[in-house]
């Protein structure tokens, strides 16, 4: 049970963390597609772009910690760059591309990441479970299912492929939250952060360059309003945010800090709700079959 002055500042980066990555998923959406829906930048520029952003936004910092950082935290650092940044903004754009779901639906299965983070933590770091705690990672994924099948079967062969690539997403975050938690420990949040999107920022700006990127958000309006909205993302859904939660997990645990995932999909509803996206009351059903999972696989 969180205490003291560490306790209210860990709800109050939770209730923040909430707010701004329960609005990213609508930011990749705009990203990608202007106010009519027609497809705008691909979504791997969005995803490029936002990495990129975000490693020029946070190089100073990583310039300042890279010598003061000691040598064996750089390769879980580097960890924590490919596997919860690299790889989820890559994956968790494909998904709401064209013909893809949903911006609340990505974010309502983005709840699943406390359930990879625990089962990442019972067979790699030797995390013990209860009975209960099994219960809990079962409803998690049956609620997870109730999501897949909430439009219908037929939709689930449409959007199978998509809805993928977010539960691989959340199983990336699983691995980064460990992998912060369990090596490094004491380690200041903005040096993780910063130094982290240098290795992967470095190739990333060089390939987007490469594809004539700059060319291509100058070709119109349309394409510098979707550059805008990137930006917003990078900023405050990626660079602040990340160090944001890499010090909740410090002054928490990573089970702890993974639920900032509980109320993100409420969030993401609104948003979705606001621009007239897909709903159906299933899904607050699926919701709370999974959150109530995550409950009891976070249940001592």
């Amino acid at each position: 049970m969180l205490k003291g002055r560490n306790g209210i500042i860990a709800v109050f980066l939770l209730v923040l963390l909430t707010v701004i990555w329960g609005s990213s998923f609508i930011l990749m959406k705009k990203g990608m597609f202007d106010a009519d829906g027609n497809p705008v930048l691909s979504s791997v520029h969005v995803a490029g772009l936002r990495i990129s952003l975000t490693f020029l936004i946070l190089f100073p910092f990583a310039l300042y910690f890279i010598g003061k950082v000691p040598k064996n935290k750089l390769l879980p650092i580097c960890g924590v760059g490919f596997f919860g940044n690299a790889i989820p903004a890559f994956l968790f754009t494909a998904s709401e591309g064209e013909n893809g779901i949903s911006s609340s639906l990505a974010g309502m299965l983005n709840a699943t990441t406390p359930i990879f983070t625990v089962i990442i933590g019972l067979v790699l770091f030797g995390m013990r479970l209860s009975p209960v705690n099994y219960v809990g990672i079962f409803m998690a994924f049956l609620g997870s299912f109730g999501l897949m099948i909430a439009r219908g079967t037929d939709q689930l062969s449409t959007e199978g492929v998509y809805i993928f690539y977010v539960l691989m997403a959340t199983f990336c975050y699983g691995i980064s939250v460990n992998l912060i938690r369990y090596y490094l420990k004491g380690i200041n949040p903005i040096a993780i952060a910063s130094i982290s999107f240098m290795f992967i920022g470095i190739p990333v700006i060089s390939w987007l360059l490469g594809e004539g990127i700059i060319e291509e958000v100058g070709k119109d309006k349309a394409h510098l309003i979707g550059f805008g909205f990137t930006a917003i993302l990078a900023f405050f859904g990626t660079a602040l945010a990340v160090i944001l939660f890499n010090y909740l997990v410090q002054i928490t645990n990573a089970v702890f800090a993974s639920t900032v995932t509980y109320l993100m999909p409420i969030m993401a509803i609104v948003w979705g709700l606001i621009f007239k996206e897909f709903f159906t009351w299933w899904y607050v059903v699926a919701i709370a079959v999974i959150l109530s999972g995550v409950y009891l696989t976070n249940k001592k």
